[in-house]
């Protein structure tokens, strides 16, 4: 008398009839592979996987912690920085072509107040883009 292994063992080694193959349930179990894939934005990963850093590198977690919080002190310094650059840049343009205009250079003077005034009307317009477009992009997912 022959054990179920036995037979299924029998049938695996003789070959497949018309291209057809049967496969143990055991080993198929055995065969399956679990794929997962992580996906996250923002300077911080989920707490979940933020704790697993610990297990890699011993204050793994802390560090990344630290490091989106130094990046973010950095970003908020240099777009401070920058408004401040632009709001120097627009103040002199305008006060140019204010004296421009007093000195009766009337179109010379409409240039400068109109380029800066346009430069910080496209501005705004384009970041009110990008945040409808963000905004959006987020609805949809």
């Amino acid at each position: 008398m022959t054990k179920p292994d036995d037979e299924i063992e029998g049938r695996e080694a003789s070959p497949a009839s018309a291209g057809e193959t049967e496969i143990d349930p055991r080993r198929l179990q055995a065969a399956v592979l679990r794929m997962e894939r992580h996906e996250f934005t923002g300077p911080l990963p989920p707490p979940g996987v933020l704790a697993r850093y610990n297990d890699a590198l011993p204050d793994g977690a802390e560090r990344i912690v630290a490091l989106a919080e130094q990046q973010a002190r950095h970003r908020r310094k240099m777009e401070a920085r920058g408004q401040s650059l632009l709001f120097v840049v627009v103040l002199v343009a305008v006060i140019g072509g204010i004296v421009l205009i007093a000195l009766g250079q009337d179109a010379f003077g409409l240039v400068p107040i109109i380029g800066a005034l346009g430069g910080l009307g496209s501005l705004f317009l384009y970041r009110e883009y990008k945040t409808h477009r963000l905004t959006k992009e987020l609805e949809g997912d």
